[in-house]
């Protein structure tokens, strides 16, 4: 079994690549800026300098939302378009981030420069943007396929129709967990490939992504499991820790802040583990 050589291995070479960590970072802050000022200058509109801080810090506070009047559309307006924006870019940008981080986890390199790391994001943007849309048309197919099914059973039993939903959506929760592995090694090996293998193109890369998926299955598997896991308790601690934190004042705010944008900054660094330790499983596999 390969996989404690691969995470080791992943381990070792995400350490390698934080510089270009950081700058993943700072450009996805000055996106994410870019959509919330906007809206935050639309709120700062709408309520003013009134006391609606305040009574959100107790909770929920419906009537400070139903009484906003063109203020309303503006916000749903600003939020939608924003929304859309924010989508794509971020579509953009990981396929564009996602062939450096690739590249500069392979084997052959040691440290890379930002200047490399741009040049590998560039040289692999277009292959990468076709294997992320493979890829999603594919786990769009197994949600489709995966959320008929149970559509079919109500309609042929119209009895005891919640606890059909109840026991089937709890069935086919747990067989697309077990598939997502799957769709993400399809799509790890995939660009882990091309980035060994420049000069082939997208489709065949993501034609060996299936075929280093089922070759190795068992620990290709096993390994996407355990970095989901933690990926998983990682959010999950995330979630715990700053729900529990009600900034009050402005240095409060600012903690609060920074706190979130470590955190930000961890789950990047755990998706170029989750990277480093796939490209690691494939080359161990090929020798």
């Amino acid at each position: 079994m390969n996989i404690l050589p691969a995470l080791k291995s992943g381990a070792q070479r995400s350490g390698r690549v934080w510089k270009n960590m950081l700058l993943i970072w700072f450009v996805t802050l000055i996106i994410t800026t870019a959509f919330v000022s906007p809206l935050k200058n639309i709120l700062y509109s709408g309520f003013g300098s009134s006391m609606i801080t305040e009574k959100l810090r107790d909770g929920i506070f419906p009537e400070a939302f139903t009484d906003l009047g063109p203020v309303y559309s503006g916000i749903i307006s600003a939020f939608t378009s924003g929304f859309f924006s924010l989508l794509l870019i971020s579509f953009v940008l990981n396929a564009f981030f996602t062939g450096g981080l690739f590249d500069c986890v392979r084997i052959e390199t040691s440290e890379v420069s930002v200047k490399e790391f741009l040049k590998a994001c560039a040289k692999n943007f277009w292959s990468y943007c076709i294997i992320l849309i493979l890829t999603g048309l594919l786990i769009l197919s197994i949600q489709m396929l995966v959320s008929a099914v149970p559509m079919i059973l109500i309609d042929m039993e119209s009895d005891h129709i919640e606890k059909i939903i109840i026991n089937t959506g709890i069935i086919f929760t747990g067989i697309y967990v077990l598939i997502l592995p799957v769709m993400l090694l399809i799509a790890d090996y995939a660009r882990a490939w091309k980035a060994a293998n420049t000069g082939s193109g997208a489709l065949k890369a993501f034609g060996k992504g299936l075929s280093l998926t089922f070759e190795h299955f068992r620990s290709s598997w096993l390994l996407m499991l355990i970095l989901l896991v933690i990926n998983a308790l990682y959010l999950w601690l995330v979630i715990s820790f700053l729900s529990g934190m009600t900034p009050a004042t402005g240095w409060g705010v600012f903690i609060f802040f920074l706190l979130s944008q470590i955190m930000f900054m961890g789950r990047i660094m755990l998706k170029l583990f989750r990277y480093s330790c796939v490209t690691c499983l494939m080359e161990i596999n090929s020798n």
